[in-house]
């Protein structure tokens, strides 16, 4: 199987392989769901994830215990750890097997990136999607308060530091390219600029 791209959060834990034909493979500790395999059972060789078998994923994110992808299409699924809401389901529940997640359902998503207990998708249109934990203000507001531009959210509310459904924030300065995080910080390369948030 020819791959085309490989995603491994810090390098440890597990890993995600997209072939050139889209299919989806995963490998490594599965401790919380995170290979999408549907159960928790560690895997020490690539296999297929069949939940997405028919689909052609085009983008792939991974955190110690979840992971993010983004299909051709435009669905996104989640899967993995979930206690701080890391999949924007709404809900607190681990899912061993890929979700859509429904509030990104009208998005066209660009970049996808998992920090340890967050998750965000950067849209067509400069819209950042964030979601899950927001100890350190990841998911909030204020985490883009060093930007001269306006903020908008959506009607998403925010509980005990985690929004449901997904919180959508702008900036609306520029054309966004590229979206990257670890556990505390989010940069979001926003042509010709790059922001750190």
């Amino acid at each position: 199987v020819a791959i085309a791209q490989v995603h491994a959060y810090n390098g440890c834990e597990h890993t995600l392989c997209v072939a050139e034909d889209g299919k989806l493979y995963s490998f490594g500790y599965n401790y919380r769901g995170q290979l999408g395999h549907g159960s928790t059972t560690s895997e020490s060789t690539p296999r297929l994830v069949r939940a997405l078998e028919n689909r052609r994923v085009s983008l792939v994110s991974c955190s110690y215990y979840h992971s993010i992808v983004a299909c051709d299409v435009g669905d996104v699924f989640t899967f993995g750890r979930n206690d701080f809401g890391q999949l924007g389901h709404g809900e607190q529940h681990a899912g061993p097997t890929p979700r859509r997640v429904g509030g990104l359902r009208h998005v066209k998503v660009l970049g996808i990136a998992c920090g340890d207990f967050h998750t965000l998708t950067l849209a067509d249109d400069g819209l950042v999607y964030t979601w899950g934990a927001g100890s350190f203000g990841e998911v909030h507001r204020a985490t883009w308060r060093a930007t001269p531009a306006t903020e908008e959210a959506s009607a998403s509310r925010v509980i005990l530091g985690r929004t449901e459904p997904p919180l959508a924030v702008s900036h609306r300065v520029g054309t966004p390219v590229l979206v990257s995080m670890n556990k505390e910080y989010i940069a979001a390369i926003l042509s010709p600029r790059v922001t750190c948030l």
